[in-house]
């Protein structure tokens, strides 16, 4: 009896990401250490999508855009997200090293039906706040917008700093926020 895919993406690397994180603020890890070790958890995590993708087509039900600043190196959660969105037949689309004049072309391309931002530090505040209100004047103000991401283990109010209409960790929660139905919750309604 294995581990589940579902279970390596939602416990195991992100608790693997953790304990890396942990050990070098503790200096027990040096830099290419948990850059290796980061590494490896993006190629599992890619793996493990790649085989969930070959899965066959889920009803599609929502469209989010996924979002990770050009200022932020952490992507991994980013990711992480991506595939728990996915597998609950919301339609992702995973946008890394965002800057907004870069990304308008696909923000205009693609109408989402929210915005979520994955943030790792409150160093990038004033950045974030400028980005969401730029986005909201090109999405339009009913297109919620969820910051998450590990800048919320700080005590601030990120949600009131930066503007966003939620701020949360947890993806069936932004979900539930932004009024989003998943393939998921319709399959349940419909059986």
């Amino acid at each position: 009896m294995g581990l589940q895919d579902n279970d390596i993406v939602d416990l195991y690397i992100p608790e693997a990401a953790r304990r890396l994180g942990v050990d070098w603020v503790a200096d027990r890890l040096g830099f290419a250490d948990v850059t290796i070790g980061s590494s490896r958890l993006q190629s599992m995590l890619r793996e493990l999508v790649e085989n969930d993708d070959n899965q066959g087509p889920r009803r599609r039900t929502a469209g989010v855009a996924v979002i990770v600043m050009a200022s932020d190196y952490h992507t991994l959660g980013a990711m992480v997200l991506t595939m728990q969105l996915r597998r609950l037949g919301i339609s992702t689309r995973l946008l890394i090293g965002v800057d907004f004049e870069n990304t308008l072309p696909a923000l205009r391309a693609d109408r989402f039906d929210a915005v979520f931002i994955s943030a790792s530090s409150t160093k990038m505040l004033a950045e974030l706040k400028i980005f969401i209100k730029k986005l909201r004047r090109e999405a339009g103000a009913h297109t919620p917008i969820v910051v998450g991401g590990s800048i919320l283990e700080t005590n601030e109010d990120i949600k009131t700093l930066t503007g966003a209409d939620f701020a949360t960790k947890d993806p069936a929660e932004a979900l539930r926020l932004c009024q989003l139905r998943t393939s998921r919750s319709a399959d349940e309604r419909a059986g």
